[in-house]
């Protein structure tokens, strides 16, 4: 357990800095609802005049401002796509800590195993995460109580806003991968930035190619795993999804936890 606090207070600048930064989107976006309630045929003839992939990229596609529930799903999509990005940095980093600091020689001499160090960072990213998005769901009932009182219920509002752990827990693990195969990898952000631009070509091309309506985008695009809309309205998760991002997280942690037994110590 020690190392795994001591992980854990390494992060806390990360935790603070994330934290603060999907809270200020919550406070922006949510502080920006009664505006555009307020004025919505000015606010749609404005988005009208985008070109569908502009409206596509940035999440205005099915936007509907006269209403919270409408509304919040395009700001936890902008929530989403920030934390992923820093999601990807912290997996990455705490592992790359290992090798940046040295610490080869604390393993010659602890009786740890490398599965103990790994579990016990995997511990410490997973609680980071958890603290972030704890924050981030605070401000989001806040600011929801206080810009559209009564609109939604907690319950829907809470789970659409839990689609951001659920993604960030993802890229934590990816990041983790990353870390664990090329360890002294220093392009680090702009692997979690590249990616997330990928995503988007990748949803233009399916969209291309299959339509409004093709069946393969969500299964191979993480920001569509949880549809926020839907969610919004039943307050329930797909069951198939909820299965197929719990064997990518168990199966790319067995899969880090395999290659860093393999690793030869620095």
């Amino acid at each position: 357990m020690k190392l795994y606090w001591h992980e854990l207070l390494a992060l806390r600048r990360d935790i603070s800095t994330w934290s603060l930064t999907l809270a200020a989107i919550i406070i922006l976006f949510m502080g920006l609802f009664p505006v555009f309630k307020n004025s919505p045929t000015d606010i749609a003839a404005i988005l009208a005049g985008f070109p569908d992939t502009v409206k596509d990229l940035f999440g205005f596609t099915n936007i509907k401002l006269n209403h919270l529930s409408g509304y919040y799903p395009f700001v936890v999509k902008t929530a989403i796509e920030i934390g992923i990005i820093g999601a990807f940095i912290l997996g990455a980093k705490v592992i790359n800590k290992e090798t940046h600091r040295k610490t080869a020689d604390f393993l010659f001499s602890k009786p740890i195993s490398r599965t103990m160090i790994l579990r016990e960072k995997l511990l410490a990213l997973i609680t980071a995460t958890v603290i972030i998005n704890l924050v981030f769901i605070f401000a989001a009932c806040l600011m929801s109580a206080l810009v559209a009182p009564g609109e939604v219920a907690l319950r829907p509002l809470v789970m659409t806003s839990a689609s951001v752990f659920f993604l960030m827990l993802l890229y934590n693990v990816w990041g983790m991968l990353v870390g664990i195969f090329f360890p002294k990898f220093k392009g680090i952000i702009a692997i979690a930035i590249a990616s997330l631009f990928v995503f988007h070509i990748l949803y233009e091309v399916l969209l291309v190619a299959f339509g409004s309506e093709n069946p393969y985008a969500r299964w191979l695009i993480p920001f569509l795993y949880f549809d926020r809309e839907a969610i919004m309205l039943t307050a329930r998760y797909d069951p198939g999804i909820l299965l197929f991002w719990g064997g990518q997280i168990i199966l790319f942690c067995g899969l880090g936890f395999w290659q860093n037994k393999r690793r030869d110590l620095l």
